[in-house]
């Protein structure tokens, strides 16, 4: 698996000076750009994905062409990909086994970080709450 960019090139931009309704673009060419996956450094669970951007393939196409046998887009469902398939793709792009574990207990170490961070955002408004409801009137912080 692959993630594919695409880019629309411009063949043409033409433009009237004297009205702005009769400015256009148009495209000729989409060039897909195939990119390889690889370990990522994000707090997903399993191991993390990301892509490479080093193309592992580039083609162009008129737009035309691309327009009538483009696939079918995904839904936003059919984006995620579970545990188990990560690891497939990533042994397919060339990443050892001792990669995929190390970038998995990477994820796992930043979630707990979040997970503390947030515990401790938490705590702190209850004390700047509690604070501020003892606190008598003017500008001191002092009694916290």
């Amino acid at each position: 698996m692959s993630f594919s960019s695409l880019s629309a090139s411009a063949s043409s931009f033409a433009q009237s000076a004297t009205s702005s309704r009769n400015k256009r673009v148009s495209f000729s060419n989409v060039e897909v750009i195939e990119l390889p996956m690889m370990v990522g450094d994000g707090p997903s669970i399993g191991v993390p994905l990301t892509v490479d951007w080093k193309p592992q393939e580039r083609s162009t196409f008129p737009l035309e062409f691309f327009e009538q046998f483009r696939p079918q887009r995904k839904d936003k469902n059919d984006l995620r990909i579970g545990p188990d398939s990560r690891e497939r793709v990533l042994l397919k792009n060339g990443c050892s086994a001792n990669e995929i574990e190390q970038g998995s207990r990477r994820a796992s170490t930043l979630r707990k970080e979040r997970f503390y961070t947030v515990q401790s955002l938490r705590i702190l408004q209850q004390i700047e709450t509690c604070c501020s409801e003892r606190r008598p009137a003017g500008p001191t912080t002092e009694d916290c």
